[in-house]
């Protein structure tokens, strides 16, 4: 309904992009079922950050899970000096990472991200 008698409205260009949905609705499924991304401790990675880079660690009892986010437009080695043993699981991309030596090496890609829980 238009204010003004005789006006009508413009058609609304919004849609309803699905692609977005299911990006989101992944995101949130991979938070409900780790629950070191939705509570516990928090901090900046700074030793592995960068302009371009932001890495955070979040740690719930004894599980430890770190988040890379990449701004640039190339995709970034992340070099990342872990505590934890075992095998890292990239929840994104379904990939498995293995410390050697204390370090976990992953590719960030460009304008993206990985999420790795320590399994």
């Amino acid at each position: 309904h238009h204010p003004l008698h005789g006006k009508s409205r413009p058609v609304d260009q919004n849609g309803f992009d699905a692609d977005l949905f299911k990006f989101y609705q992944r995101l949130i499924q991979i938070r409900h079922q780790h629950p070191q991304l939705q509570k516990g401790d928090f901090e900046f990675v700074n030793e592995s950050m960068t302009d371009d880079l932001v890495v955070l660690k979040r740690m719930l009892n004894q599980q430890t899970s770190y988040l890379a986010f990449n701004r640039s437009k190339q995709d970034v080695k992340l070099q990342l000096n872990v505590n934890e043993s075992g095998t890292f699981k990239e929840l994104w991309q379904g990939a498995t990472v293995n410390p050697v030596n204390g370090k976990l090496s992953i590719k960030v890609p460009a304008r993206g991200f990985v999420i790795l829980v320590n399994e």
